[in-house]
């Protein structure tokens, strides 16, 4: 079947994938994908992909096939039936195999009918990130310091009313700690709001402020390469949540090359894919056989903790928007 598939996907010419804008996503997917199957790929950088994508399906006439792109697609595109099922294309033994995957249970999904929206990835979303020169390490045992007075006007957050980690690590807190907890922090605190986590990963690094709530490992990585003093913080009481990041995959209606889309779902849920995605992401694969490499350390889930799993599907679909909501609420007082 997969020989099959690889022919007829061949005459499709190319398979087109809407993403983040990461670069080092974009060069791997078109430099490993074509070596692997004999089929082009083109890598489509749209910030905000899933409003996009959504635009473009409803037209009937999408300029790609997959789209990649965080857990949105179950609220943007989903409930609007512009979906086809992935699971019924899965022929790679290594990806239909339960025991290559965490658990023994095969690959994850994100939609409740376990059919279109695998989620290969479970990261670890730190809380924090903090300036090791103005704070110690690992001296945060709770998300409840942050109240602490000396830390008034010290504390930037990409703004929680914005879908992306802002959002979600807002949801977690509110989760965590309650609604009085949320008021006191961004409201009593003086916490700084901006829309780009990169702006506040800058922040944190150059010393503008002691903490960062809601920053992407990505953006926190590019300055702690640089030298500067950021470093993630994950407090014993709160020690941040796990996620699926980009890696959700959705197969959309009307796909100009669904042979070659065929190939490609089977092979970023494969190894030489999930090395490539999450090499390129830092982010988790859920395979066992794909190593964790230059991913750092603290996105790592450990043995025996238990976390809020961000993307399991009833607390994605229902509890996390009551949370957003909340939160939302809350700021606008």
């Amino acid at each position: 079947k997969w020989s099959d598939m690889l022919t007829v996907g061949r005459k499709d010419g190319k398979v087109a994938v809407m993403g983040p804008p990461i670069a080092e996503l974009r060069d791997a997917y078109t430099t490993d994908f074509p070596r692997d199957t004999g089929i082009q790929l083109e890598y489509k950088p749209v910030p905000n992909a899933n409003l996009i994508a959504s635009r473009e399906v409803a037209s009937g006439s999408p300029t790609f096939d997959i789209l990649e792109a965080g857990g949105a697609a179950l609220n943007d595109l989903d409930p609007k039936g512009q979906l086809q099922p992935i699971k019924p294309l899965l022929v790679l033994p290594e990806v239909t195999d339960p025991t290559a995957w965490r658990g023994d249970n095969g690959v994850l999904y994100m939609d409740k009918n376990a059919q279109e929206m695998p989620r290969p990835t479970s990261s670890l979303s730190p809380l924090l990130f903090i300036n090791t020169n103005l704070v110690q390490p690992g001296s945060v045992k709770s998300g409840k310091d942050l109240l602490d007075p000396k830390w008034k006007g010290k504390i930037v957050a990409t703004d929680p009313r914005i879908a992306g980690p802002g959002a979600s690590t807002g949801a977690y807190l509110d989760e965590t700690f309650g609604p009085d907890f949320i008021k006191a922090l961004y409201n009593g605190q003086g916490t700084v709001l901006v829309q780009d986590d990169r702006q506040a990963a800058e922040g944190v690094a150059r010393g503008t402020y002691a903490f960062g709530i809601g920053v992407s490992s990505q953006s926190a990585e590019t300055y702690r390469k640089q030298g500067l003093p950021i470093a993630a913080e994950l407090p014993p009481a709160s020690p941040g949540n796990l996620g699926g990041g980009f890696a959700p995959l959705v197969f959309v209606k009307g796909a100009p090359h669904p042979k070659a889309a065929a190939v490609f779902v089977n092979w970023v849920l494969s190894k030489a894919g999930q090395t490539a995605y999450s090499q390129a992401v830092l982010e988790v694969s859920e395979r066992k056989d794909v190593a964790i490499g230059n991913i750092p350390p603290y996105r790592v889930p450990k043995e025996g903790v238990k976390y809020l799993d961000t993307y399991e599907n009833n607390y994605y679909m229902n509890r996390r928007a009551q949370l957003s909501s909340e939160v939302k609420n809350i700021l606008s007082q």
